[in-house]
């Protein structure tokens, strides 16, 4: 029996990645290579070579915006036919070049609403017994609460923590934003005094974390997860090098392949406990601290 996965964000870096070890390892598992353009997804697809062109269908999807999400839905529903997804890769995001409100809105809109998009148009394809979620995170996740006040890492890690308090967290540093308000005026609410592109991405990347406990409550019956593909060389990432005058590996930047091996363990490895985060390395790791891959796994909750 064919195993379909669909990936977020495909058509390049950690995505296209992942597309690729996932066909040249499990010849049994078809791909939904999502891109929000179309052209650019073929050309992805193309570069996966001939042999696996049956196993691949490009699928036009952007996850910021509802109406393409249940688009791609419809895409997928109809190749499916009675079959079912068994995995679902939320990895496209963005990490936004400027600090303004109008960034932080739309990072958000990406990073954590999107995945919400793509989770509720798309858990209705999967297998309801045994199927497989796994959100692409970040460790700038995890040094973001590192950052916050006690009250609110207590509020970020909480497994119980539910949508509408996430929401909530997001309004609360839009509004923020929007106000021009001093750094001050972020660490009186909890969080920190450096408000700015790293900021609004590691907000976001938290804010994902938070969604992961909110999923894996809301679908039992799936094994949820997320991770951090590691400090990877992406167009996401390169920018970063650029400024520093250095180069990717001066950075220790790794190749998008090195960036796939949790999601990769996550979706075809044994099954573990729902709604944990987990390292570059494949193994549990904090929600409110970085821990570097090598290091003891995190036991706690």
């Amino acid at each position: 029996m064919t195993r379909h996965v669909i990936v977020t964000g495909a058509n390049k870096g950690i995505g296209l990645a992942l597309c690729a070890e996932i066909l040249a390892r499990h010849s049994d598992t078809s791909v939904f290579l999502c891109s929000r353009d179309v052209a650019r997804g073929q050309a992805a697809a193309a570069s996966l070579g001939a042999a696996a062109h049956d196993r691949v269908t490009v699928v036009p999807l952007d996850v910021g915006d509802g109406e393409s999400v249940a688009a791609a839905a419809a895409i997928v529903s109809a190749k499916l036919g009675d079959a079912k997804l068994y995995g679902l890769v939320n990895n496209a995001g963005m990490l936004p070049t400027a600090a303004d409100a109008s960034a932080m809105v739309d990072t958000l809109n990406v990073n954590v609403r999107g995945p919400k998009r793509v989770v509720d148009a798309f858990v209705p394809l999967m297998d309801a017994q045994g199927g497989r979620i796994v959100h692409i995170s970040s460790a700038a996740g995890p040094s973001f609460v590192a950052k916050c006040s006690a009250e609110r890492r207590a509020a970020f890690i909480d497994p119980a923590v539910t949508w509408d308090a996430i929401e909530a967290v997001m309004a609360e540093n839009v509004e923020l934003a929007k106000a021009n308000a001093p750094t001050a005026s972020f660490v009186d609410k909890g969080f920190f005094s450096e408000p700015g592109a790293y900021y609004i991405y590691g907000l976001s990347k938290a804010c994902l974390n938070m969604y992961n406990h909110v999923l894996a409550r809301e679908r039992p019956s799936l094994f949820v997860s997320a991770c951090t593909p590691g400090f990877i060389e992406t167009d996401l990432s390169a920018p970063m090098a650029a400024r520093a005058g250095k180069t990717a590996a001066d950075m220790g930047m790794k190749s998008p392949k090195d960036g796939t091996v949790s999601a990769m363990a996550l979706l075809f490895g044994p099954v573990g406990e729902s709604g944990r985060y987990f390292g570059s390395d494949a193994v549990r790791s904090p929600l409110d601290k970085y821990r570097a891959p090598g290091d003891a796994p995190y036991t706690g909750e």
